[in-house]
């Protein structure tokens, strides 16, 4: 499908992404609901961008319980020390690790004016 686009419409991986002023003026459509599309969209939504955000189903948990960021405890619960098979594994929660970490939603970023498509 991004192939098919108008070579002026300029298409970024994540991992190409540095900060809003590295694209060209105008809206901006985010593809991607994980981690890395919603630290994107707010990030671009900070920066005062209209972000389009195609989203999907992903799951989400806080990122600090109880006063520690919630990797400590899955740290010191032995999560990561269990093999899992890699089809057991679904999209990664939405979380920030920016400014100290903290949580994310398609709720906050609607609210800071994200415009949610698909779902």
């Amino acid at each position: 499908m991004a192939s098919a686009l108008p070579r002026s419409v300029r298409q970024l991986h994540t991992a190409a992404y540095r900060n809003a002023g590295d694209l060209p003026p105008g809206a901006v459509l985010v593809v991607g609901g994980g981690q890395s599309g919603v630290q994107i969209a707010e990030d671009l939504l900070y920066a005062g961008r209209d972000v389009l955000l195609a989203t999907s189903a992903v799951g989400r948990f806080r990122r600090r319980y109880r006063g520690r960021d919630t990797f400590a405890w899955l740290v010191d619960d032995g999560f990561f020390d269990e093999p899992r098979p890699a089809t057991s594994v679904g999209p990664n929660a939405q979380i920030s690790g920016a400014a100290g970490g903290h949580t994310l939603s398609y709720q906050h970023l609607e609210r800071l004016g994200a415009v949610l498509l698909g779902g």
